[in-house]
Formats: structure tokens, C-alpha cells, sequence
């Protein structure tokens, strides 16, 4: 009943219960023994109300060691009066432990902590009681610098709940920074992107700007972290020497935006210090080393597409190792083609241990797992080749468009000329192809459609190969050179049944035309995947049959070149010495090979 009574804050009702028991003959009520499940005394019941006349009534029946009493969750009475924001339980509290007339118990009463490692303090800033606060501080000002088991001090708390009245409360107190234990205030107002509590910080006492975190990190380090351009900014400005504050790891705080990708961050911290070959961190590294490292994609196209950094390309750190070293070492595939891409990366340079980027690169392939290798081998290949080459991709991005343009014209003439001629518009079906029915025809039909359409496709894919992206740029080359093969091949397949239908009535001429297309389309086929495929094949076996194959048409070329009196048309015969002809007009350009 008297925790029913208390609970509701029914006075009457508390005292009614009281009478009761104690007029049942000599019985004498120890309040201080009743508790709750959880351990609550009725004075921490009591502490929690709005109203205080209960408390008031039961306080001075406590003894005086029980004021600090803890329930099961660690808490006093006091924690549960700043928790409910009761300024006047506070005082009453209070009061009693300075009635007792010791110091050191009305101190413990303040700085007791929960099982959380919250005081009275920490509870009354958590739920936004300035009045309380008020109050806690006065009484005695060391938990301002206690953290709790999340690692925050009260300070912290008001940053994160975004309370400009608390934190001014206690930024009005004469604070010692170096005091403060766990996350520092100006961290967490970074952190949370307070920048309104950033600007009351500096103003009310700006030696909190001079903490760092475990990491030996100041706010701006922390700001770059987190890509919080308005607190970059700020920090600039009033805190300019941060700028060039090492961390624990050697880095400044545009190193670690470079590690991050944040390539808005760069900007602003470049607009303080432009001159970027002075921002080297402790190892030597520059910005753009920095990104390479840690495999920063959007910052290391900003560097490379930035006139006034490209001085940065080539350069080295302590180790030798240029920005394409320190890609290839982690191995950062699109990265790597980034820096390979550039005109202005220098592909040859050896680092202190006379190594290039190439023979890092082999020595990923060496130590790589054979398990993972079988599914990572081609694109690896694909970059060492590209490194071997230097820009291999650029001249092969602009030669295909030629190509598949021509494959498209020709299958669109042949489209429209196709084999047999059309039926006359006096017989029936007029326009339809003579030829319609006959297997060999639509065959041809099929494979010339298939062509012309492919090769569109092809230059399509060749167009994205021009954005300034590596990624998207070797994906449309890969699709591209798939594209070709199937335009090429079916080209072919379509001029070989186009000639068979043509001389189908002698045998032996139509199976030669077969067995004709038949070697130059497997040729043909076998040139073109030697091209790409000598980039990916990483055994032997393979590399040979490839180049087999790439030796076969060199030789067939040098066999046409020996023999350049073999039997022509006229017209096609070449011109003697004084530009003349045996017969027909003398047009001094003789046939190419």
C-alpha cells in the first residue's frame, strides 16, 4: 500500500497507511527496510514524482548512510530525480546530505555512478534538465569530466543531443580540457555534424579544439574522415594549423580523405594548402599515392583530370614506389588501369629495390591462390599485358569503330542485293526473293542480319569506351571485341552460303566454295581471338597455339608478297617502272596487298 501510495503521489493515502500500521498496537514502521523487487527504496519512488511533499515527509526517517543506497540497476535516488528532471527532489537530497554536515558523503551523493557508468550529471544532461544540471554542477564540478561506459563525458552527451543550453551551462564553468576523459566534445559535434555546437564550442573556450582522439586525431582529421565539407571549412578557418597535424598513422587530414575517396574534401583542404607536393605524410607519399594505396577510384580520376596536380603522377616516396607501385602492391584493378591509361604515367620506373609496377604485378600472379586465380587469372593478365603495352586499349578503341562501320555498310548493301535477284512485278509475289525458299538463302539471310545489327552494336559499345572511366571503359571494349567476332563471323558464314547458292548447279565448284569459307572463317575466327586472347592465356600450351596461329597469316602474307606477278585482272595488273601498263589507262597507284 505505502508503494501504491508513493508511486501515485496520493499524500493522504501515505499517510493514511502509516496511521493504520502504526495504530495496530506497538509497531514501529522502519520505512528504510521496505523495498521493491528491483531494490527500490520508497525514496527512490519518492525522488521520481513531480511533487515532493512525499519525499519531504520520508527523508529525514532515512539513516544517513542510506541516501546513497543503489537498486539493482545501480541507481541512487539522485540519478532518478536527474532522470526525471525533479530540480526540487534534487535540493531536498541534497540538503539532507549537507544536514549530515560531512562534505565527502553530499560529494559521494553527486559523483555515485550507475551500472553504466552514468553520475547524476550524465542523467540530467542525457534527458535535457537544465535546471538539474544547474544544480549537479554547483554541488561539485569533477563529473563534467567523467566518461561512462560508452566512453563520453557529460559535455559529450549535450553535443549529441544538440542541447545549446546544457552545453552552455557547462561551457560557462572554468573547464580544463586536458581533464576530460573519453570522446572529446568537439569530436562528437563533428561527428554528428553539429556544426552550431562547433561554432559555441570556439567561441565560450576554443582550447577544446587542441584534443585529440586514441588515434592522435584532431576534429579536422575526423572531419576529412567523414566528409563533413561545412566542419572542413570551419575548422580551416579558425583552426588553420590542423591542417598540417600528423595522426598516429603519419597522415595529414587531406591523406586521410585521399584514403577515404572523399574527393570533395580534397578540394576544400587543397583550397588552404594548393601547393599539393608539399602535403607528404611521414612515408613520402603524396595525395595521389595515398589514393593509389588505398584503391580511391573517384579521387584518383579528380588528381589524373587535374592540370596543376599532375605533377604529382610520377612522383616517389621514401621507398622509391610512384602511385602505380603502390596500386599494383594491393592490387587495385581499376586503379591501376586508371594510372596505366594517363599519358603522363611513366610505366618504367624502377623503386629503391629496382622494381617496376610490372614486376610487382608478376609477383601477384605468383603468390595468388591457386583456387582464386582460376577465377581472377584473365582480368589479371589482362592488366599485366596492359601494363607491358602502355596503352594498348587506346589504340584499339580507336581502330574498331572503322572496322565494325564497314561490316555494317557491306551487310547492308548485301541485304539489299541479295543472291538470285526479286521476282518481276508481272509474275506473282513480285519484289519477293527468288530464291526464298532455298535453305542456303536463308541462311544468309539470317547470318547477314545478324552481322549488320552487331556490328551497330558494336559501335555502340565502342562509344562508352571513350568516357573517363576505366571500369565502365574496359567492360565496353571486352562487349566490343565479343560484338566483332560474332560480326565477322557471321559475315562470312553469309558470303559463303551467298556463293554457294550462286554456283550451286556445279558440285564440285560449290563444295570448294564450302570448304573455302569454311578455312577462312576458322582462320579468320582464330586471328581475331589471338589478338585478345594472347592479353588473357597464362599457360604455355595455350600461348603456342595462339601463336602458331599468328604465325600462319604473317607467313600467308609474306607468301602474297613474294609473288606479286601472280595472274590479275587487267585493271588490277601493276604499273612498270615508267608508270605505264600493259594495257588500260595508266594510273600510277598500284594495287594494296
Amino acid at each position: 500500500d505505502l508503494f501504491t501510495a508513493t508511486e501515485r503521489g496520493q499524500v493522504d493515502k501515505f499517510i493514511g497507511v502509516i496511521e493504520r500500521y502504526c495504530s495496530e498496537g506497538d509497531r514501529r514502521l522502519c520505512l528504510w527496510v521496505i523495498k521493491s523487487p528491483s531494490r527500490n527504496l520508497l525514496l527512490h519512488i519518492a525522488a521520481g514524482l513531480e511533487r515532493d511533499e512525499i519525499l519531504r515527509a520520508i527523508v529525514n526517517h532515512f539513516p544517513d548512510n542510506l541516501l546513497a543506497e543503489e537498486n539493482c540497476r545501480g541507481d541512487t535516488a539522485l540519478h532518478l530525480a536527474a532522470r526525471a528532471g525533479r530540480a526540487p527532489a534534487a535540493l531536498v537530497l541534497i540538503g539532507r546530505a549537507s544536514e549530515v554536515g560531512e562534505s565527502e558523503r553530499r560529494r559521494n551523493l553527486v559523483q555515485v555512478r550507475n551500472r553504466r557508468g552514468n553520475t547524476p550529471l550524465h542523467e540530467a544532461v542525457m534527458n535535457d534538465h537544465l535546471e538539474v544540471v544547474e544544480i549537479l554542477i554547483g554541488e561539485d564540478l569533477q563529473p563534467v569530466y567523467w566518461k561512462n561506459k560508452e566512453g563520453k563525458c557529460p559535455m559529450t552527451l549535450a553535443v549529441e543531443r544538440g542541447n545549446l543550453g546544457v552545453l552552455g551551462i557547462l561551457l560557462a564553468k572554468p573547464l580544463e580540457p586536458s581533464c576530460i576523459q573519453g570522446e572529446s566534445p568537439v569530436h562528437a559535434a563533428v561527428l554528428h555534424r553539429k556544426l552550431d555546437m562547433l561554432m559555441e564550442i570556439s567561441e565560450k573556450n576554443p582550447k577544446f579544439f587542441g584534443l585529440k582522439d586514441d588515434g592522435q586525431c584532431t576534429p579536422l582529421h575526423l572531419a576529412a574522415y567523414i566528409n563533413y565539407c561545412d566542419g572542413i571549412k570551419f575548422l580551416l578557418e579558425e583552426f588553420t594549423s590542423s591542417a598540417v597535424e600528423y595522426d598516429r598513422d603519419g597522415y595529414f587530414p587531406i591523406h586521410v580523405a585521399c584514403k577515404e575517396g572523399h574527393v570533395q574534401a580534397i578540394k576544400e583542404l587543397l583550397r588552404q594548402w594548393p601547393n599539393p607536393m608539399e602535403l607528404i605524410n611521414q612515408h613520402g607519399q603524396n595525395i595521389l599515392h595515398v589514393c593509389a594505396k588505398y584503391g580511391s577510384i573517384q579521387a584518383v580520376k579528380y588528381i589524373l583530370g587535374n592540370a596543376d596536380l599532375e605533377k604529382l603522377i610520377n612522383e616517389r616516396d621514401n621507398d622509391g614506389n610512384t602511385p602505380l607501385h603502390l596500386a599494383t602492391l594491393p592490387w587495385h584493378p581499376v586503379v591501376l588501369l586508371d594510372l596505366v591509361l594517363h599519358k603522363r604515367v611513366d610505366c618504367k620506373l624502377l623503386n629503391n629495390e629496382c622494381l617496376t609496377a610490372l614486376d610487382y604485378a608478376r609477383e601477384q600472379m605468383k603468390i595468388t591462390n591457386s583456387t582464386i586465380r582460376k577465377c581472377v587469372e584473365a582480368p589479371t593478365n589482362y592488366i599485366v599485358r596492359a601494363l607491358q603495352t602502355g596503352g594498348v586499349l587506346r589504340v584499339q578503341r580507336d581502330a574498331h569503330p572503322i572496322v565494325a562501320t564497314l561490316v555494317a555498310t557491306v551487310t547492308f548493301a548485301a541485304g539489299l542485293t541479295v543472291p538470285g535477284g526479286f521476282i518481276e512485278s508481272s509474275e506473282a509475289n513480285p519484289g519477293t526473293a527468288t530464291m526464298l525458299n532455298k535453305g542456303m538463302f536463308q541462311a544468309f539471310v539470317i547470318c547477314n542480319t545478324i552481322a549488320m545489327y552487331t556490328a551497330m552494336s558494336v559501335v555502340m559499345f565502342l562509344s562508352w569506351a571513350q568516357v573517363n572511366d576505366s571500369y565502365i571503359a574496359l567492360t565496353a571494349h571486352i562487349m566490343a571485341m565479343k560484338g566483332m567476332l560474332v560480326a565477322l563471323g557471321t559475315m562470312s558464314v553469309a558470303f559463303m552460303a551467298g556463293g554457294y547458292l550462286l554456283v550451286s548447279k556445279l558440285t564440285w565448284l560449290a563444295s570448294l566454295v564450302l570448304l573455302i569459307g569454311a578455312g577462312a572463317l576458322c582462320l579468320l575466327c582464330g586471328l581475331h581471338m589471338a589478338t585478345y586472347a594472347f592479353f588473357l592465356a597464362n599457360t604455355r600450351s595455350v600461348r603456342y597455339i595462339l601463336l602458331c596461329g599468328i604465325r600462319l597469316g604473317v607467313m600467308t602474307s609474306r607468301l602474297v608478297a613474294r609473288f606479286p606477278d601472280f595472274p590479275q585482272d587487267e585493271d588490277l595488273q601493276p604499273a612498270r617502272k615508267n608508270g605505264t601498263r600493259t594495257t588500260g589507262t595508266s594510273n600510277g597507284n598500284p594495287p594494296a596487298t
